[in-house]
């Protein structure tokens, strides 16, 4: 779409509203190099083999980017010539409410596998997760993706499963490359009438497999709008 509104333009094609699905996977798999490589890209948006649904959030999702700098003079002025950047961080923030054994091993950099209580008289079945002490973190690919509103454009399912004969909005999906636990605190306050959360926050790092080093921190996703055929 064009930009509109003279004398204030902007182009309704851009514009990103809603909520967002968050999954992860290990650096074991691949790079994604299209949202399709993560879900299914017509209803019922399955997640593909080894990519993990984190689920349920209470708050809203966070995405930060930031950098430092430090400014270079000379003698021979008091002013600063230029800058250069020193550092450049990116961060998400994730507000877990699904408790569950995996999503408790992210949050605890726990390194053993889920366990299990079997079922015997007067004991029902249940499941384990142990957590201790830990000196490395895993590290994590993280996609998170969200859907413009169909007034940006649509796209048009070939299976029609979708509401309104078989059209959607357009899914923008951001992806961390490599990421892990942030040196942060995590939270969990169980009160009456209020649905428990954990804050959980992640720092992304480079992917020494991609060869430039502008790239190799991640990547977004713009769905056009169209039919799949």
């Amino acid at each position: 779409m064009a930009y509109t509104g003279y004398p204030f333009p902007y182009n309704i094609s851009d514009l990103l509203v809603g909520a967002v699905r968050i999954l992860y996977a290990t650096t074991a798999e691949p790079i994604p190099t299209s949202i399709s490589d993560v879900i299914d890209m017509e209803s019922p948006y399955a997640a593909q083999t080894g990519w993990v649904e984190l689920g349920a959030t209470r708050e809203s999702f966070t995405y930060t980017r930031g950098f430092e700098t430090e400014g270079l003079e000379i003698q021979q002025t008091s002013s600063v010539l230029f800058e250069e950047v020193t550092n450049v961080t990116r961060t998400i923030e994730v507000s877990m409410a699904e408790f569950n054994a995996a999503n408790l091993a992210l949050m605890e950099g726990a390194q053993s596998a889920a366990g299990a209580v079997v079922a015997a008289s007067g004991i029902s079945a249940q499941t384990t997760q142990k957590f201790g002490s830990f000196t490395t973190l895993d590290r994590y690919r993280f996609a998170f993706l969200s859907r413009r509103n169909i007034a940006s454009g649509l796209v048009t399912e070939s299976s029609g499963a979708v509401p309104a004969s078989g059209t959607r909005g357009r899914f923008v999906m951001g992806v961390l490359y490599q990421a892990q636990m942030s040196a942060d605190d995590a939270e969990l306050e169980f009160d009456k009438g209020t649905l428990t959360a954990a804050s959980v926050s992640f720092t992304a790092f480079g992917d020494s497999s991609v060869t430039l080093a502008d790239d190799n921190m991640g990547v977004w996703f713009f769905e056009t709008a169209g039919t799949i055929t």
